[in-house]
């Protein structure tokens, strides 16, 4: 199974450089979608993704750990999801799992940083083997 499920989507309220206000769907809890990925998937800004630094549930506004190249607005539709910035795990049942990431498949125990490969875990690699 891949795991880079959905958790919220909607279109966005606002955006700054740096943040973008969600829909009045998105979780009221502080926090919910911290380290989480918020993809632009239509409208302005399109296609950009951005790892969510920290999430204000009141003001239901997201921020991003980099600037946008385009700041979305309200015609922008985006998703919230697990997973990272830049790979994509692949889970088996046991809930270890491999990460294809950067053109290479890790094989290994849980790796934990949302961003890629951490010291939590060991792993071994197969680079430039692999095709989509």
């Amino acid at each position: 199974m891949i795991r880079n499920r959905l958790k919220q989507a909607g279109t966005v309220k606002s955006g700054t450089t740096s943040s973008i206000a969600l829909a009045d769907s998105a979780s009221a809890t502080t926090g919910e979608y911290n380290n989480m990925l918020v993809y632009i998937t239509g409208g302005t800004g399109y296609g950009q993704k951005r790892k969510i630094s920290s999430y204000d549930g009141t003001l239901k506004v997201a921020s991003v750990s980099t600037s946008w190249a385009v700041i979305p607005d309200a015609t922008s539709v985006y998703e919230v999801r697990y997973g990272s910035a830049n790979g994509i795990a692949v889970f088996a049942a046991t809930e270890l799992y491999n990460l294809i990431q950067n053109n290479e498949l890790i094989f290994g125990t849980p790796l934990y940083n949302s961003n890629g490969i951490s010291d939590h875990g060991t792993a071994t690699s197969m680079a430039n083997n692999l095709s989509f």
